[in-house]
Order: structure tokens, then sequence, then C-alpha cells
């Protein structure tokens, strides 16, 4: 519904990306705490607003979009 919120490590692959999301050191915990913190106290218009730019984002971008641009660049690679 779009009402949550991403706390995700900063060291994921997806990290780069998902701009929306709030990034923590997972290593860190006083960080995480604050951000979940930080997440929850949020406006809950700002949360929904990041929450449908991730899911955009995540849609727009799957594994099938991903491995077609991964192929068509081996391809273009052995040109």
């Amino acid at each position: 519904d779009g009402t949550g919120a991403l706390v995700l490590s900063e060291f994921t692959g997806a990290a780069h990306e998902l701009h929306q999301a709030y990034l923590v050191n997972p290593h860190d915990l006083d960080m995480v705490g604050d951000t979940i913190v930080e997440a929850l106290g949020a406006d809950p218009a700002e949360r929904k607003e990041r929450m449908v730019a991730l899911h955009e984002q995540v849609v727009e971008n799957d594994v099938h979009r991903w491995a077609a641009r991964f192929l068509d660049a081996l391809k273009r690679s052995g040109d």
C-alpha cells in the first residue's frame, strides 16, 4: 500500500540504484536504529513518495531487463 519504508544495507548491489531507500551500514547498530526511527517518524506522504519511486525502479529494472542488457553488452563486446 506504499506506507512502508525500505531500510537497505549500503553494501548491497542495489544500493546505488535504489536512491529512495534509507541506506545504512549494517555493522553500525546505532545507525541502523537511528535510521529505523527516522523512517518510522517520516511524514507519511514522504514515505509513500519514496515507496512509489522504489516500486517503479524495481518494476522497470527487473531481472529480465538486467539479463537482456547484460547479454547485449556481451554481444557488443565481441564485435
